[in-house]
C-alpha cells in the first residue's frame, strides 16, 4: 500500500480519535460561576445582556444561569439547583461564596465582576495548604442595580425581600456554615438589612465570613446591625479606603438630600416606552405623563431605600467604607484600608481571595493605632 494511501487513513484516524476524547475542563470549567439576576430580557449566548431601568422581576421569578469556558446558559429554578449541587460534589469543603454586587452596573459587568472574583479566590484556594481538593463554589445574586444612583436605591429596596428569601433558601439547603458572602458598596446594604431581620428566624449558625467591600453604608445604621452581623458570621471584614470618589459622592448626595440626589442623579432621559405612532401634540402630552408618573414612582421608593438605614443622626453623608468611618469599628471587626493600591472603588479581588484562603502573606500590611490594618501593596 502506497504512502500517498496511508495518509488519509492516517488523518481519519487522527480526527476520529480527537472526537472520541473528552472536553478539556480545567479549574474554571468544574467550577463555572452560577448566577441568579432579577433582569428581564436577558439575551444569553454572545455574552452580552440589557434590561430595562426601571423593571424588576416581580414575585418569586429569576433569570438562572451559568458560566463557563464553554458559554452561558439559562436554567429553570430546579436545574439551576441541580447544577449548583453538582458543582458542590467536586468543590470538595470549599465553601460556596455568594457576590452581591453595588449600584450602576449592567448584567455583563456584574458578571466580570464575579468572574474576577472567581479567578483570584479560585488562586488563593488552590496555594492554600489547609485546603483541601476543589474550589469554592461562586455564585453571583443579581439585584438588577440600573445605570443611575437613585434608581439602584429604588432597586435596593425593592429587591431586599427576594434577597432575603434567597438567602434562607439557600441556608436551608446548604448551611449557613458553608456560606461565605462578599458585598461591595450599596450591595452591603442588602447584606446588612439581611442579618437585622435573620434575628426574625430561626437560630442559624454563623456564616463562614461577611466580607464588606467598601460599604455604601450608613455608620449608624451600621452600629445598630452590628450585634447580629458579629452574631451571624465567624469573621466579619470591612475594607475601606480614604480615597474612594465613589463613597464621598454617595456621602455628598445625603448630606444636600435625597431630593436633590434624584434630581442630580435621574438619567438624561426617561426610559418610558411609548407607541411607535403617536400625532406630536398627543406624543408630548403622553411623554409628559408618563415621565411624572416614573418620578412619582421614584421619589416615594428611593425615599423608602434611605430610610431603610434608620440612622440615628442627620450625619448620613458618613459611609462605612471610608476609613474615617470604619477605623470607629476595628475594635470589634476586621478594617483593612486598601488606600495606597489606588483603586478607587474597585474590588481588590486577589486580596479577598487570599483574605479568605491565604493569609495574606503576599501583601505589606502595617497595623495603625486605631487598630485599622494599613495595606501597602502587594509584594513582589
Amino acid at each position: 500500500m502506497s504512502r500517498l494511501f496511508l495518509l488519509p487513513l492516517l488523518l481519519v484516524g487522527l480526527l476520529g480519535g480527537i472526537l472520541q476524547l473528552p472536553p478539556v475542563t480545567g479549574a474554571f470549567g468544574q467550577y463555572p460561576l452560577l448566577f441568579l439576576s432579577e433582569r428581564k430580557d436577558l439575551h444569553i449566548g454572545t455574552r452580552r445582556a440589557h434590561s430595562n431601568f426601571f423593571k424588576v422581576v416581580q414575585g418569586d421569578q429569576y433569570t438562572y444561569g451559568m458560566r463557563s469556558e464553554g458559554g452561558d446558559e439559562i436554567f429553570d429554578r430546579d436545574q439551576f439547583y441541580d447544577r449548583l449541587d453538582k458543582a458542590r460534589q467536586v468543590s470538595g469543603n470549599a465553601p460556596i461564596v455568594i457576590f452581591v454586587h453595588g449600584c450602576c452596573v449592567s448584567f455583563g459587568e456584574q458578571l466580570l465582576q464575579a468572574n474576577d472574583l472567581k479567578k483570584a479566590i479560585n488562586t488563593s484556594y488552590a496555594r492554600a495548604p489547609s485546603e483541601g481538593a476543589g474550589a469554592p463554589v461562586v455564585l453571583t445574586y443579581d439585584w438588577a442595580a440600573p445605570f443611575s444612583y437613585n434608581t439602584s436605591l429604588e432597586n435596593c429596596y425593592v429587591a431586599q425581600s427576594r434577597f432575603e428569601d434567597f438567602m434562607r433558601g439557600m441556608v436551608g439547603r446548604y448551611g449557613s456554615d458553608k456560606i461565605v458572602i462578599v458585598a461591595h458598596s450599596l450591595g452591603t446594604l442588602m447584606v446588612q438589612n439581611y442579618a437585622r431581620h435573620i434575628e426574625d428566624s430561626p437560630e442559624q449558625a454563623p456564616f463562614q465570613a461577611i466580607i464588606f467591600s467598601r460599604a455604601d453604608v450608613d455608620r449608624d445604621a451600621f452600629a445598630e446591625c452590628l450585634p447580629a452581623l458579629k452574631k451571624y458570621s465567624k469573621r466579619l471584614v470591612v475594607i475601606s479606603s480614604h480615597n474612594d470618589p465613589n463613597l464621598y459622592f454617595s456621602g455628598m448626595l445625603r448630606k444636600v438630600g435625597i431630593k436633590f440626589a434624584q434630581a442630580a442623579t435621574l438619567p438624561a432621559t426617561l426610559p418610558v416606552r411609548l407607541p411607535a405612532k403617536l400625532p406630536g401634540a398627543r406624543l408630548k402630552k403622553e411623554r409628559d405623563t408618563e415621565a411624572k408618573s416614573v418620578e412619582d414612582k421614584t421619589d416615594e421608593v428611593a425615599e423608602k431605600a434611605v430610610l431603610i438605614e434608620q440612622p440615628k443622626s442627620p450625619k448620613v453623608n458618613l459611609r462605612l467604607g471610608q476609613t474615617k468611618v470604619a477605623r470607629n469599628f476595628a475594635s470589634s471587626v476586621e478594617v483593612y484600608d486598601m488606600s495606597a493600591l489606588r483603586i478607587g472603588h474597585g474590588i481588590p479581588y486577589k486580596f479577598v481571595g487570599d483574605l479568605l484562603f491565604h493569609d495574606l502573606e503576599d501583601f505589606d500590611m502595617k497595623k495603625s493605632s486605631g487598630g485599622v490594618l494599613v495595606v501597602h501593596g502587594a509584594r513582589p
